[in-house]
């Protein structure tokens, strides 16, 4: 008998699960409304003779013990595995594992979090963050439960400890915890006089931190964060999930707040089923990761104009990432409940911290009378527009149009769609064929990826040509596809790429330098146009003459062949095909380029060009997702050209 039949014989599942819910004999099975899922019918069923237990409501989820453990703590296999044997008494054989080389950095992040919170209790110097903490309110089993520390205002203090740890300097490197003092020609502690949070992943293992500033000297930011690690990034982290994963569950909803001392207190008053997010917007991987505990989440951030304009860009990301996420599970055939996202309407001037401490029943009203996104946006459209002048009313009208688009439940998006025609005096019937003309449009597409960065909605010719991307980007490794597609025939293939775009009825722009935004990319597009058209054109000629940093950026790009989805770019396919390939690429880095302007626009203060912008956004994702390089027409055109 293996280990995990040991612990099935050993573990009776009927007693287990009824340690999560109340369960209620049904013949020779046992049911109970599923902790998975609302629902007021019991369909959850546990069946002990087959040590099996299912849903058989929305959620449909299933298995034995183990997969029972995993969902309702949200645990690993091999963590429940070590749970559930401890409990049972059974010894797990141990098996030879490759180590993870991360487990040092792991190692010495856990042994720092230790480091400062030794010093916030023991040193003299830390009187400044105790007195902090007591001023704040904060208890102190809050400041153990979350392993509160103190960073003292030495240089070195930390540097010196992990030195006498025995650690090597390749691994205390990659914890972003130490950086490089050019001048003295040294690392430096990259914290001092700081409260110290550590960040933990949702199997309390500390991946990065935060540290507030306290003495009030102009050191930098109040708050700042640990940098990205191979342990850490911030928008894939919540701050305080491994002491909310249970109670979200439980609860099944989750609070989302803005900052550290929200969620300790959010804990510290009972409000068990809190998390922060670590910046200003909720991101497409904390929603992911909300999502594996609960469907329900409350956003509850700043009542002040930042933390507003925070909750706007959180939603708009949001969206995003459900309609993928629904997308996805109705493609997979997945019966789960879809993530539903409501905003509590926080006081003016008031933080989480703030209104819980002060009003506790007032902080659970606010969370349990939290906006649905309709009624968020309805109220969003009746402070920003004007509905008496007919213009503004179109425009709040078409906001709305989005949001109930998004709304896939057909009974609630009709009772939606009737409650908005009052409210906004539409005529009978005209909201429901905006919402369906919107329906039958293409979904657009996930949101771009974090390492996207910002550019501004300023027009292509103005903008400078610099590296505005990390090199692994999503649209720098475009931008090197499109030039190897050039480089094939370079005049001739601009000239047809042009020639399809100007035949597209949106008539769009010709191809120029603007549309890249690497300057490598444009200097190489730049040179490849200077060639005379009627030369012989050979590509390692051509890179005999190119300076060092071009002829490198060109190996660069020629390395990007065999990803092209055709094939070969440079050999084994026809110009018409080359220049169909272009064109695909050239579409998605300017949807690309779309929503990277779009994030930059202030929806509140300049709701004319934000609209203008989705108005474009969607007009290049229709174009994109309808386009076909081989139909007929132009690939004659093509071909002939």
């Amino acid at each position: 008998m293996d280990e995990r039949e040991q612990i099935r014989d050993r573990i009776d599942l009927v007693e287990f699960i009824g340690r999560y819910v109340t369960l209620t004999r049904a013949g020779s099975t046992y049911k109970a409304c599923c902790p998975f899922h609302q629902e007021k019918t019991p369909s959850f069923v546990v069946s002990p003779e087959r040590g099996t237990w299912h849903c058989f409501g929305a959620c449909g989820e299933g298995g034995d013990l183990f997969k029972f453990l995993m969902k309702v703590e949200g645990l690993e296999f091999f963590d429940a595995l070590k749970k559930l044997a401890a409990e049972a008494g059974v010894e797990l054989a141990r098996k030879r594992q490759a180590p993870d080389p991360l487990d040092p950095v792991r190692e010495i992040m856990g042994r720092t979090a230790a480091f400062y919170a030794t010093a916030l209790h023991r040193t003299d110097e830390a009187k400044i963050a105790r007195d902090y903490l007591r001023h704040r309110g904060v208890a102190p089993e809050m400041v153990n439960t979350f392993q509160l520390g103190y960073s003292d205002r030495s240089s070195d203090s930390l540097v010196s400890f992990l030195q006498g740890q025995g650690f090597s300097e390749s691994h205390v490197l990659q914890t972003g915890l130490l950086y490089h003092d050019e001048k003295q020609g040294s690392y430096r502690d990259r914290y001092r006089g700081r409260l110290m949070f550590p960040i933990r992943d949702t199997r309390g293992r500390v991946v990065g931190f935060g540290a507030r500033e306290l003495d009030g000297e102009a050191r930098g930011a109040k708050y700042i964060n640990s940098p990205t690690t191979p342990l850490f990034n911030k928008s894939q982290v919540l701050y305080g999930i491994e002491q909310a994963g249970g109670p979200i569950r439980k609860l099944g909803e989750a609070v989302l707040v803005e900052g550290y001392l929200d969620v300790i207190t959010a804990h510290q008053f009972g409000f068990a089923n809190t998390v922060a997010c670590l910046g200003t917007a909720v991101t497409p991987a904390q929603l992911g990761l909300l999502r594996r505990y609960t469907s329900q989440v409350v956003f509850a951030l700043d009542a002040d104009a930042a933390g507003q304009q925070a909750t706007l860009r959180g939603l708009e990301r949001a969206r995003a990432t459900l309609r993928a996420s629904n997308r996805d599970d109705r493609n997979a055939g997945r019966n789960r409940p879809e993530m539903v996202l409501r905003i509590a309407a926080m006081p003016e001037g008031r933080d989480p911290d703030e209104l819980i401490r002060e009003d506790t029943g007032g902080w659970k009203k606010v969370t349990d009378d939290a906006l649905t996104l309709v009624n968020f946006y309805a109220n969003h459209a009746e402070r920003v527009f004007d509905l008496e002048v007919p213009e503004q009313k179109q425009k709040a009208v078409e906001l709305l149009v989005e949001v109930l688009a998004e709304v896939h439940q057909e009974v609630a998006r009709d009772e939606y769609v009737k409650q908005m025609e009052t409210r906004f005096a539409t005529a009978p019937g005209l909201l429901q064929r905006m919402v369906g003309d919107r329906m039958r449009l293409p979904e657009p597409d996930s949101v771009v990826a974090e390492t996207d960065t910002e550019v501004g909605w300023e027009e292509p010719s103005r903008r400078p040509a610099v590296q505005l991307q990390e090199p692994g980007s999503l649209r720098n490794e475009l931008e090197r596809k499109v030039l190897l597609v050039l480089l094939r025939d370079p005049h001739r293939l601009h000239g047809q790429i042009n020639a399809v775009l100007a035949g597209f009825e949106a008539d769009l722009p010709a191809l120029t330098a603007q549309d890249f935004i690497d300057n490598q990319a444009r200097t190489l597009y730049g040179l490849l146009l200077n060639i005379e058209s009627d030369d012989e054109w050979d590509v390692d000629e051509f890179m005999s003459g190119l300076d060092e940093a071009p002829a490198s950026y060109l190996q660069r790009v020629l390395a990007e062949q065999d990803n092209v989805l055709s094939g070969m770019a440079m050999e084994g396919n026809t110009n018409r095909e080359a220049c169909g390939e272009a064109v695909g690429l050239l579409l998605r880095m300017r949807e690309l380029e779309s929503h990277r302007r779009l994030k930059t626009i202030d929806m509140v203060q300049d709701g004319e060009a934000y609209r203008a912008g989705m108005v474009h956004l969607r007009r290049i994702q229709g174009l994109r997702h309808a386009y076909n390089p081989l139909q007929p027409g132009r690939a004659a055109a093509l071909a002939n050209s």
